[in-house]
């Protein structure tokens, strides 16, 4: 073999052994990851994991990804040790490229002109006022791309003064970050001009405690960075010393904070995952062949205000209108200030309280007595009673004792009715009056049940609506700051800008419209309730998407799930609804009452009416003229006087009385038939309009929410289009608007069935959904029954 062939071999040896080192055992190119921090995240441990995991799972199937353990270095919160972690990762040769996830790294690598391997700095914290690398929406120095989150300090300070006004800021950062970023620390203190407000740059200290005592009296509202490097505890004794100081303050971080208790922030829930999700898509662009420098370096996280409902009512600071509807609040519930209600409480305790029922309970007792008094009647009746009496002188000694000048007594007299039509008839009308009117009640207490249910759903259907706009409001304003990025990077001119501005107070207004009615709904559910009308409470369904949920019985499901099974279904409502309406009830109760007038009305032409009757009289005294008898008497009777006897009487001729009220009861039997058949067709056709909304809504559940499912899709793609220049804002809009649209039907759809079915219930007169299990059972049996025939 000659000199060439030889070299030829060892050179293809050697190349074959490089690719195989750079080839997993999968056969996947392998790429090694290396990674600087700051130093150790005390307060989110598993973040690093988190963008690891991210790259990892993206590569799947196209790249062996490996994070080298002894590549993964942090400078130990020392910015000379994060510049030397910075340079090993770049010369090492077993590093492909370099993930900067620190604050401090990423400013160090985007100080950098040349980078010899490709850099990802997603940390950024304010790219103006750290003056970064910008070319046509990349940062234009090969091997560097850095994720800008469009986090603008000052606009942030700007809102937070909106949320609490203030004349005087601490900001609390890491000694170590101010002392690296010192263009942004002296760019804070300038806000004086700017704002108007003075500030100051404190240093987090060894413990919460410690950094408490150096905010000095003048300090009015506190803004916190990261502070990743302080302890859970600490941090949460910092947030309550801030809370017991009455301090507004605001958190550059996130959500995270003011779930601790921070009182607002503008950065998303999600911020981070999206973050290491961004770090992941470039790593895989990296890898793919395309330089670094090349990627677009904006992240287009949006702006959500997320406030701290808690702790703004701890600190007595209340936002304004316009702040408050755009924003998520936490907190915000009704514990110590309202209640907790569910459809079930709101609904018995609407039956308990309500004036208009408790108005008719009074009516149905008095209607008792009127019962009690006609049948008073039909019972022995006993007077007793005293007399004195005084009579001219002359008269009684005519009277020759028979009648003294001054006498006093006492009687007793009783009386039964042996049998009287008319008093029985009396007797009996006021008891179906009676009937009648308790009919009338339950009529009205299932009248109540169905506006407290239905008011109480107005509110669930209110409040999804309200969020469903602010929903909507947080993505117009994320929408607008897309926008603002499309007009930096020179892809859209201004007016795209003030169109989504114009939008955002459309949206607003929206919002607002939709907190008035939640407020109305409120209101008529305290009014059935007899509540204060602004009393708050919490509704426990709130947020409901399944029915299931809120009916209790999924039993009736089967039977709505075709058109001739809800058909049926109507028909045995229809049935049931002229069998047990109380309306009908009522009427029947008339009738019979109108029967028995008639009944009565014909007896009195013959009938007479029988009494037994006795008195009793008893004389105490006699004085004056006249209290002897002629001594010829025969026998002097004593001081007791006492009659007994029965009559019949019969009237013979009243003026036509009695004609008139046998045609009057005739003619009130005949009303009150008709009435009924009038009243048993508008209770049939109540079941039938409720079983035909039944019928639309039903179905309608799940066709809105495919609707609202696919209309969200549809504007992430949009969405992603619109911010990649492809779509225009038009066709966004078209998307945000569908979608908004789609999601109202959604939530509609869920109540407007509740409400259907709750109509049904009160057609047939019983709302045996919510019935005990014994109830429910003889429902559904009755209902397998009409099915089964």
């Amino acid at each position: 073999m000659t000199r060439t062939s030889t070299c030829f071999v060892i050179m293809l040896v050697t190349l074959l052994t490089l690719a195989s080192s750079a080839v997993a055992v999968t056969g996947l190119p392998v790429a090694r990851i290396g990674i600087v921090t700051d130093g150790p995240w005390a307060r989110y441990p598993d973040s690093l994991e988190l963008f690891k995991q991210e790259i990892i799972t993206l590569a799947e199937g196209e790249f062996d990804i490996r994070f080298p353990s002894n590549r993964i270095l942090d400078g130990g919160w020392n910015a000379g040790a994060v510049t030397a972690a910075l340079d090993t990762l770049l010369e090492a040769p077993d590093v492909d490229l370099v993930v900067a996830l620190g604050v401090v790294a990423s400013n160090e690598a985007c100080l950098r002109n040349e980078l010899k391997k490709p850099v990802i700095a997603p940390f950024i914290v304010d790219d103006r006022l750290q003056r970064l690398p910008f070319k046509g929406g990349t940062s234009g120095v090969p091997n560097l791309n850095y994720i800008n989150v469009q986090k603008s300090i000052s606009e942030e300070v700007k809102l937070f003064t909106d949320i609490a006004p203030f004349k005087t800021l601490t900001v609390i950062a890491d000694q170590f970050e101010i002392n690296a970023l010192e263009d942004v620390a002296k760019h804070m203190k300038a806000y004086e001009d700017e704002y108007g407000i003075g500030v100051e740059v404190i240093a987090y200290d060894a413990s919460a405690e410690k950094t408490l005592e150096k905010l000095t009296p003048s300090t009015e509202a506190v803004f916190v960075t990261s502070l990743l490097r302080m302890p859970p505890d600490e941090f949460e004794k910092l947030v309550a010393g801030f809370i017991d100081r009455m301090l507004p303050s605001f958190s550059f971080w996130g959500m995270g904070d003011v779930e601790t208790g921070i009182l607002a922030t503008m950065t998303p829930r999600s911020n981070i995952q999206h973050l290491a999700r961004s770090v992941a898509v470039n790593v895989m662009e990296v890898l793919r062949g395309k330089n670094a420098g090349d990627l677009p370096v904006f992240f287009s996280r949006g702006r959500s205000l997320t406030i701290n409902w808690a702790t703004a009512k701890a600190i007595e600071v209340y936002p304004k209108w316009d702040i408050i509807t755009g924003a998520e609040l936490l907190n915000n519930h009704v514990e110590g200030v309202g209640r907790r209600m569910t459809l079930e409480g709101a609904v018995n305790e609407s039956v308990r309280a309500n004036l208009d029922l408790k108005a008719l309970d009074r009516a149905v007792a008095s209607g008792m007595e009127d019962v009690k008094k006609s049948r008073a009647d039909l019972l022995p009746q006993v007077d007793i009673g005293s007399e004195a009496r005084m009579i001219d002188d002359d008269r009684a000694r005519a009277a020759q004792g028979q009648r003294p000048e001054k006498t006093w007594s006492g009687s007793l007299t009783g009386s039964q009715v042996i049998y009287s039509d008319k008093a029985w008839s009396a007797y009996t009308v006021s008891k179906q009056t009676q009937k009648a009117l308790e009919e009338d009640r339950e009529t009205l207490r299932l009248d109540i049940i169905n506006s407290a249910a239905v008011a109480y759903l107005n509110v669930l259907r209110a409040e999804a609506v309200l969020n469903i706009q602010t929903d909507n409001l947080k993505l117009t304003r994320a929408n607008l700051e897309r926008a603002k990025v499309r007009v930096s990077v020179g892809a859209a001119g201004p007016e795209e800008v003030y169109r989504w501005e114009s939008e955002l107070a459309n949206r607003l207004q929206d919002a607002l419209n939709a907190e008035s009615s939640l407020l109305d709904a409120r209101s008529e559910m305290n009014r059935i309730m007899d509540r204060p009308l602004t009393e708050a409470f919490a509704p426990a369904e709130a947020g409901i998407r399944d029915p299931v949920s809120v009916v209790g019985e999924p039993r009736i499901f089967p039977y709505l799930e075709t058109p001739r099974r809800v058909r049926v279904l109507s028909d045995f409502f229809q049935e049931e609804s002229r069998a047990k309406a109380p309306e009908l009830r009522a009427i029947d109760a008339q009738i019979a009452a109108r029967m028995r007038v008639l009944t009565a009305a014909k007896r009195e032409f013959w009938l007479p009416t029988f009494e037994l009757v006795g008195n009793v009289t008893e004389v105490f005294d006699t004085s004056g003229d006249g209290t002897e008898f002629p001594p010829t008497t025969p026998e002097v009777p004593d001081d007791t006087n006492w009659t007994v006897g029965v009559t019949a009487s019969l009237p013979l001729f009243s003026g036509g009385e009695r004609s008139a009220e046998l045609r009057q009861a005739r003619e009130e039997i005949q009303r009150l038939g008709r009435e009924r058949e009038a009243a048993a067709a508008r209770i049939s056709q109540r079941a039938v309009v409720a079983m035909n909304r039944v019928r639309a809504s039903y179905p309608g559940i799940r066709l809105s929410k495919d609707a609202a499912e696919s209309a969200a899709n549809n504007l992430q793609l949009v969405t992603d289009s619109y911010v990649r220049g492809v779509l225009s804002i038009i066709d966004l809009l078209d998307a945000q608007n569908l979608a908004l649209v789609a999601e109202q039907q959604a939530a509609n759809a869920v109540y407007d069935f509740l409400t259907d079915l709750m109509e049904v219930q009160r057609s047939v007169g019983a709302y045996f959904l919510y019935a005990d299990q014994a109830e429910r059972d003889v429902w559904f049996d009755l209902i397998e029954a009409y099915f089964s025939q």
